[in-house]
């Protein structure tokens, strides 16, 4: 309930997740630049089945670099409404931005019946997907068997050296992160992996930050010990616009799909990559 404290806690979390969420983008084309995984895949095999309808627009290029500053501006909502009902993520991300910039900016007084309504569907939005999560490994088992009664296990043995790459990235962005826990946590690193465990099974099994979301407040509250008003903010920002896995694959799947067609990349469409990648991920939903 402090403006003051929510504007510096937000301007740090959001820069932190800008800055890991581009490290990540970068990684991920690096390493696919490195281990060229497009190279192991047949086009001709995508094509046949289907499946590369939608990424065979790869082969058409890539915006010039006048063309950033439209497509970026395309990205600013024209009626905020209409983006909640079309599901456009980053917009009504945007949107919240701005809306919660006007919160904070006007006495607290007029401020705190939105606050409380807004307070109260986070709350209920938080129990809906908890509910969702107990079917959630059927759906995913479902959308598996499909991908591969559609496309071949020929194909998806192909791809292997892709499925590695995308987690030789998040290996190495794992570290990345790590790395930042032991300089900032003042207990030693086994202590922060043995109350993160349980939470790190969960999210690796959903690969959901939305699905997490409950267990991430209940561990960072009582296990960690962090304070409970930058817990409530941090977390749920972070569900949402934190998706550094999602830039990482990203990065990884346009190089790749740039590798399979034959496409010459430039440092200008590297550029390209990680900032669409990074907006991107931003705007992905928080449950695959």
């Amino acid at each position: 309930n402090n403006p003051a404290a929510m504007k510096k806690n937000g301007l740090i979390a959001i820069t932190f997740i800008l800055l890991s969420t581009a490290i990540a983008a970068a990684i991920g084309i690096f390493l696919a630049l490195n281990i060229q995984p497009g190279h192991f895949v047949d086009a001709s095999s995508l094509i046949e089945s289907g499946v590369a309808e939608g990424a065979s627009i790869v082969a058409k290029g890539f915006p010039a670099a006048s063309e950033l500053p439209s497509k970026v501006s395309g990205l600013i909502p024209k009626n905020p409404l209409a983006s909640m009902v079309t599901g456009e993520m980053l917009q009504v991300i945007l949107f919240a931005a701005v809306l919660g910039a006007a919160l904070m900016s006007i006495p607290a007084s007029q401020s705190k019946p939105l606050y409380d309504l807004l307070v109260a569907l986070q709350e209920v939005s938080i129990h809906i997907v908890s509910w969702v999560m107990r079917i959630a490994p059927i759906a995913v088992f479902g959308l598996i068997a499909q991908l591969v009664a559609n496309v071949g296990v020929g194909v998806l043995a192909g791809m292997a050296i892709y499925v590695f790459t995308v987690l030789m990235g998040l290996f190495a962005l794992a570290l990345v992160y790590f790395s930042v826990a032991k300089v900032s946590y003042k207990k030693p690193l086994g202590s922060f992996f043995a109350d993160i465990r349980e939470l790190l099974l969960l999210a690796f099994s959903t690969s959901s930050s939305a699905a997490v979301m409950p267990m991430s407040l209940q561990v960072a509250e009582n296990k960690l010990k962090i304070r409970p008003d930058i817990v409530r903010f941090v977390i749920p920002l972070g569900a949402t616009i934190n998706m550094t896995g999602t830039a990482l694959y990203q990065g990884v799947a346009t190089v790749f799909l740039a590798q399979v067609f034959n496409v010459d990349l430039t440092l200008t469409n590297y550029v390209f990559i990680v900032t669409m990648s990074v907006a991107a991920s931003i705007g992905s939903p928080a449950t695959p």
